[in-house]
């Protein structure tokens, strides 16, 4: 009986759904940045959205901004204090169903 609901828990193991934010190549470049330019203060600018779903830049940009404050990165400040600006756009955006 175990061995038969074992069977029937295993696809739900693959098929749930979740996210995840990882900053880890910011990460690497923070430490090159340190070493080489001394960079300790960013400005995070609002990413432009050129995706059909709407405030996909906000939630963006919260979630990044909860990296830059979870982790031991680079300082996140006003944009008249900042050493360095991190800007960009969002060109795609893609979701994908599970059931």
């Amino acid at each position: 009986m175990i061995k038969y609901i074992f069977i029937f828990l295993i696809p739900f193991y693959f098929i749930a759904c979740g996210y995840h934010f990882s900053l880890i190549e910011a990460r690497r470049a923070k430490a090159i940045s340190e070493v080489s330019l001394g960079v300790e203060k960013i400005y995070i600018q609002l990413f432009q959205n050129h995706t059909p779903k709407r405030g996909l830049e906000n939630n963006f940009l919260n979630a990044l901004v909860y990296e830059f404050n979870t982790g031991k990165g680079l300082q996140i400040v006003k944009k008249t204090e900042a050493e360095a600006f991190l800007l960009g756009e969002l060109t795609g955006y893609r979701a994908i169903g599970i059931a």
